[in-house]
């Protein structure tokens, strides 16, 4: 969640790559490249060096701003209440992309015409400039070297777009480049005085002859390694006893018929500050995992065990890490996943298909936790320092997390039916026949659904009605008119619930929640979610308590790119995100994002919450230490 209209980085450090010694240039230019900090940031490429940047552009030109095109939008989305009304139109359309016309002097990378379009996120919306947190808009009449790539899907004619964001552009001015908006660096002119433009093509000239290329990454050092040949009839790779300096362990288990012939397996076990790996998750145990053959596929799960000494719990193993008494019935297993640790659902039965890996127990007993899975890779073990996300059905929140309804069930047959007479708006379905709708808002929250004539296949929510005349949301992609015959349908709502958010710190700009964002999975051919948050942001935690300027992103069809676009979802893939920019931080447990299904036909659907993220006000991201899902079934029993 990282919208904004000014930048929340203050950075102080030079990050240009090399230049030839003994020249002038050496004072105006490091030449070291950037590693550590830089890395991960939005929208850098490599290390984060000059020389990075370049390697990963497409074209590299000087060139002048002389027109902005225009602005495009990349779809409509609910307006927050505390828009002003002043650009509140503008909001509506989406967000802004921005398209320039520009001169190009030069181009040092890449070839093309004298002028080219490039399209940019960001611009002035009702004379207010909207960008993200790092970035700038371009000014017609400034002169700019821009890192460039092709324009890959945003709104607007621009051949290209600018690489790394505003962070790979540099503003040309009296014969000088200046680092307008680098995270790490302040301005050239500030701290070098000013780099002369002709030193500075000379150095992306030597870059693009002498294309960048990362170093190798370092290369963890085990502790210790066990290994193990097991064949179809299954077997044990074992760990060794726990003591002193090895408070920490893990085995596998292999049942018959999981394998096809002979494998030898091999656990390393690693320090978890091992500096070649990446950073564990918060509160995690003295050593990670990793299980090899790295990918190895089984025809059955196998099952990991996690043994651990009381020590781990307590810190007492000699670990730098500060960790509290860690509550044993909230053990996190996460895996790691491009880079970073990604916590572990729990196992379930309802879940079709399960989880996989996921964590089957915890012992706290016999200290262990295990998980099932059909594939290796490397695990870390952690107390949780989380926060719980849940789906369940509607209601069943903040007091009663712990009172599940798993399995929901729904039905597809009509409550009412008839033709339609005529006369409807984008947003009203009439019907004068004299059969009469239940009068006043018998039918809200409710869902309609045309079954044949102009506009079939549609579903919409039901927001209020009249004896003769239905309301819906969103508005009709295709106007039913009198051909139209229609079905008025149940609908069921479940929550997406979180627990444990800490309360807001504002003297350390911790806590509360300030952004979160969801994947739903479910069957399209069995449900369709139809709305999100249908009474408004009243329910929901992050609106709760007082001000709030909410700001909501619904991609209904997330399988086809990030974008936002409107209800109802039908591809079984909804991404939620949703924002305050407020400084209202609520805490504790409570709603999401409420949903609002509908069924479409008999079957059984699990709910699944995927990418899920929960973010504080500081934007750190919580750690999600337990992750459940709830099953909806549509004419039919839940599976057991």
């Amino acid at each position: 969640m990282r919208w904004s209209a000014t930048s929340l980085l203050v950075t102080t450090l030079l990050l240009l790559a090399a230049c030839g010694g003994g020249t002038d240039r050496d004072r105006y230019i490091d030449d070291e490249p950037v590693t550590g900090s830089m890395e991960g940031l939005w929208g850098f490429p490599g290390d984060g060096s000059l020389a990075a940047i370049v390697g990963a552009s497409d074209a590299v030109v000087v060139a002048e701003v002389i027109e902005v095109v225009g602005v495009e939008y990349s779809g409509p989305y609910d307006v927050p209440e505390s828009i002003p009304a002043a650009i509140a139109e503008s909001w509506s359309r989406g967000l802004p992309y921005t398209t320039y016309r520009v001169r190009v002097d030069q181009w040092l990378k890449g070839s093309g015409g004298q002028e080219i379009l490039i399209t940019d996120f960001g611009g002035i919306m009702e004379d207010v400039p909207f960008f993200i947190d790092g970035d700038f808009l371009l000014e017609t009449g400034r002169k700019y070297v821009m890192t460039l790539e092709p324009n890959r899907g945003m709104p607007g004619d621009g051949q290209y777009t600018r690489n790394g964001g505003s962070r790979g552009t540099f503003e040309v001015t009296d014969g000088f480049v200046h680092v307008l908006n680098h995270p790490l660096a302040e301005d050239l002119q500030d701290q070098y005085g000013g780099m002369p433009l002709a030193d500075f093509l000379e150095v992306l000239e030597g870059y693009v002859a002498n294309p960048w290329s990362p170093p190798p990454p370092p290369t963890p050092a085990p502790l210790e390694e066990r290994n193990a040949t097991v064949g179809s009839a299954g077997g044990f790779v074992g760990a060794l006893s726990l003591g002193p300096g090895d408070s920490v362990d893990a085995s596998v288990t292999v049942p018959a018929g999981a394998l096809a012939g002979d494998t030898t397996f091999t656990i390393s076990e690693f320090s978890a500050d091992d500096p070649a790996l990446p950073p564990p998750p918060g509160g995690a145990f003295s050593r990670v995992f990793q299980f090899t053959p790295d990918g190895q596929k089984f025809s059955k799960p196998v099952t990991i065990q996690f043994s651990y000494s009381d020590a781990e719990l307590t810190g007492d193993d000699g670990a730098t890490r500060a960790r509290l008494d860690a509550d044993e019935a909230r053990l996190q297993v996460s895996l790691l996943v491009d880079g970073s640790y990604r916590p572990l659902p729990d196992c379930r039965s309802l879940d079709r298909p399960a989880p996989d890996p996921c964590v089957a127990g915890r012992d706290a007993s016999a200290n262990t936790v295990t998980v099932v899975t059909t594939h290796f890779s490397t695990y870390a073990l952690s107390e949780c320092g989380c926060v719980s996300v849940d789906a369940d059905t509607a209601g069943n929140t903040a007091t009663s997390l712990g009172s599940r309804e798993e399995c929901n069930t729904l039905s597809s047959d009509w409550l009412f039916k008839g033709k339609s007479t005529g006369g409807n708006t984008s947003t009203t379905l009439n019907d004068t026949t004299g059969q009469g709708f239940p009068d006043p808002d018998g039918f809200a929250d409710k869902a309609v659904r045309i079954t044949t004539g102009t506009g079939a296949g549609q579903v919409r929510r039901i927001t209020a009605n009249t004896a003769t005349q239905l309301t819906v949301s969103p508005a009709w992609t295709t106007i039913p008119d009198t051909t139209s015959k229609y079905e008025v349908l149940d609908t069921l709502n479940i929550d997406v619930t979180v627990d444990s958010v800490p309360p807001y710190d504002g003297g350390t700009f911790t806590g509360g929640i300030a952004g979160f964002g969801f994947n739903l999975l479910f069957d399209g051919s069995v449900i369709n979610v139809i709305a999100v948050n249908p009474g408004g942001d009243s329910e929901t935690l992050i609106a709760a308590g007082g001000a709030r300027s909410p700001f909501d992103i619904i991609d209904s069809d997330a399988d086809a790119g990030s974008s936002s676009d409107g209800l109802p979802a039908t591809t079984g893939n909804l991404r939620v995100d949703m924002g305050d920019l407020s400084t209202n931080f609520e805490s504790g447990a409570g709603v999401l994002a409420r949903l609002t299904l509908v069924g479409v036909d008999s079957g059984s659907s699990a709910l699944t919450l995927d990418v899920v993220e929960v973010v504080a006000a500081s934007a750190a991201a919580y750690s999600v230490g337990t992750l459940l899902n709830v099953q909806v079934a549509v004419d039919t029993s839940c599976a057991p």
